[in-house]
């Protein structure tokens, strides 16, 4: 019972990782997509999406396309929300991992 608590932990730890990484990379995308806005060019190369696949587990020089096309579908939606809404992008971070949280099991 107490290793089972202690992995239980482990994992929802693991859960608040993925999901505090996620905000920050959707935090990034709005001030990129700011800056774009106003003229700036940006040569930033983002790569948390790599950490957060290497976090589920999946090896982050191969991610599939799906889980790819589906974190990015997820930059566009953070976009709209309010800049740095943290509340809405957790919420938003959340629906995104769970998508790859079901597509990881289904590209096995």
């Amino acid at each position: 019972m107490f290793f089972r608590l202690i992995i239980m932990a482990m994992i929802a730890n693991k859960k608040t990782i993925i999901l505090n990484l996620i905000v920050e990379d959707f935090c990034m995308q709005q001030l990129l997509h700011g800056m774009e806005n106003i003229g700036f060019t940006t040569l930033h190369e983002n790569n948390l999406y790599k950490i957060v696949a290497g976090l589920m587990e999946l090896d982050p020089e191969e991610i599939p396309d799906s889980w790819l096309n589906t974190y990015y579908s997820y930059y566009e939606k953070a976009c709209n929300v309010k800049y740095y809404d943290r509340k809405d992008l957790f919420i938003l971070a959340n629906r995104c991992l769970k998508e790859l949280i079901i597509i990881n099991i289904f590209s096995v």
